[in-house]
């Protein structure tokens, strides 16, 4: 009976060691998974996503940034568990010593960023950039158990206004200096959820190869879900129309695509493109 525990246990003493000398393997969230809410602030090193509370909107924000705004996304909550969609942001909380958060997508912060334009835009940095730290505060217009999110670095204009974080409308998240008039844009809570390593819910899109001289495309929008199409001569202005398409798996077969979208020949003058 010793030397069988003897064996067991030298087994198992081996198998521990050969499992200290893998490397170290980490999953990205999955779609589908669940988010609970966190009452309060974020603790630190907290896997998270932010959530618009208020006005009806149901949405939490997104991982890709497009012209300064991120997307929003639709979830719904039950008993304050939300299950993830693909695209949502898994952000990590960083909490700094002077009580402001870092919100890291992966390895990239997110930052309120001045442009030539004096407007401000919500981009991913590699390093914490002025404008990646966020304070936390208590919701302006009393919300019970709602929070603002206001940017501690970034002040906008010539009057240095203070840039919060806004669901517009519920349609994206960007900066914006605070509404009184629609303290809903504002208001926002916190879901805790599975460590992420990428920051993203679901795959971490890489953006398509850009066209060459001589290829044949179509072009795509994915919000709209269609293709540009013939020109639409009852319209009050000139204009082209849309032909529904559904992509699947990332690719654009003939059976696709609804009748009337336009394929064109690319061609390149210097750095511009030329769509015939």
């Amino acid at each position: 009976m010793k030397k069988h525990l003897s064996r067991a246990l030298a087994w198992l003493l081996t198998l521990a060691m050969v499992l200290t000398l893998l490397p170290a393997m980490s999953f990205a969230t999955e779609v589908g998974d669940r988010a609970t809410l966190y009452e309060g602030m974020p603790e630190d090193g907290m896997t998270g996503v932010i959530y618009a509370c208020s006005g009806g909107y149901s949405k939490v924000m997104g991982y890709d940034i497009v012209d300064g705004q991120a997307a929003a996304k639709a979830v719904s909550v039950v008993d304050d568990t939300m299950t993830l969609p693909d695209g949502t942001a898994a952000i990590k909380f960083i909490k700094n010593t002077d009580g402001t958060y870092y919100f890291m997508y992966g390895s990239k912060y997110l930052v309120i960023k001045d442009t030539t334009t004096g407007t401000e835009k919500l981009v991913l940095c590699d390093t914490a950039e002025t404008g990646a730290k966020w304070s936390i505060i208590a919701d302006k217009a009393g919300m019970d158990g709602a929070y603002n999110i206001m940017n501690a670095e970034y002040k906008y204009g010539s009057y240095k206004s203070d840039v919060y974080l806004e669901c517009y409308q519920g349609k994206n998240f960007c900066g914006y200096s605070y509404k009184t008039a629609n303290p809903e844009y504002f208001q926002f809570q916190f879901y805790s959820c599975n460590p992420d390593d990428d920051g993203r819910v679901g795959e971490v899109k890489e953006a398509a190869a850009l066209p060459v001289a001589g290829d044949k495309v179509v072009i795509y929008n994915d919000y709209a879900k269609a293709c540009f199409g013939q020109p639409d001569p009852d319209a009050a202005k000139e204009c082209l129309k849309a032909a529904s398409a559904t992509l699947k798996d990332g690719t654009l077969a003939y059976s696709d695509i609804g009748n009337g979208a336009l394929i064109f020949d690319v061609t390149k003058d210097g750095e511009y493109y030329l769509f015939q």
